[in-house]
C-alpha cells in the first residue's frame, strides 16, 4: 500500500476487490491486514470468514472451514449481529449442515 500503509480500511477494500474478482489467496491477505492493523475490525473478521467459506465451497479443503469458523467466531464475538447475518449469508451454504458452524450461528 503507498500512500497509508497502516489505513485498515484500504486494505480491506482491497480485500473486497479481490474477493469479488475471485482471488481469493489476495483478498484474504488484504483482509488479514487490515484486522492486523485495527484488531477490533469486525467487517474485517466477518468478510474473512465469508472467503474462506468461499473457497472452502470450490476446495473442500479441511483448514478452509476451520479458518472461516475460526473467523466467523471473532467476528461475532466483537459484534454479535454477524451470527444472525451468517445464518442467511448464502456464502457460508457449504458450511450450513456443519455441526460447528449451527452451535456458533444458533441454528
Amino acid at each position: 500500500m503507498g500512500l497509508k500503509p497502516d489505513y485498515a480500511d484500504a486494505y480491506y477494500n482491497l480485500g473486497t476487490f479481490y474477493e469479488k474478482s475471485g482471488d481469493y489467496d489476495r483478498a484474504i491477505a488484504s483482509y488479514r491486514d487490515a484486522i492486523r492493523l485495527r484488531p477490533d475490525f469486525a467487517h474485517g473478521y466477518y468478510d474473512l470468514a465469508c472467503t474462506y467459506s468461499i473457497r472452502f465451497g470450490k476446495n473442500h479443503a479441511h483448514q478452509d472451514k476451520q479458518d472461516a469458523l475460526q473467523y466467523l467466531h471473532k467476528a461475532a464475538e466483537l459484534n454479535p449481529k454477524f451470527k444472525d447475518q451468517a445464518k442467511t449469508d448464502s456464502v457460508f451454504v457449504s458450511l450450513r449442515d456443519d455441526s460447528d458452524f449451527t452451535k456458533l450461528v444458533g441454528i
